[in-house]
């Protein structure tokens, strides 16, 4: 479902496959290394002049149609 801005948000249980012990189970290096892809991402995507941005008003437009 990453449609227009190309990413996805995901997870990912480390053990227990959804036991309340692995809830609160926090990767820092896993977290850091996924901001700065995000990151790379987001200057290329500047870089080369933010290719299929639309303005709020679209944008906005665009999630409620159909409502």
């Amino acid at each position: 479902m990453g449609g227009r801005y190309g990413s996805q948000m995901t997870s990912r249980l480390t053990s227990g496959h959804g036991s309340p012990e692995s809830a609160g189970v926090l990767h820092p290096g896993l977290e850091d290394a996924e901001a700065e892809a995000t990151l790379a991402e987001h200057r290329a995507w500047v870089a080369a002049g933010r290719p299929g941005a639309v303005s709020h008003e679209e944008a906005m437009a665009e999630l409620l149609r159909g409502r």
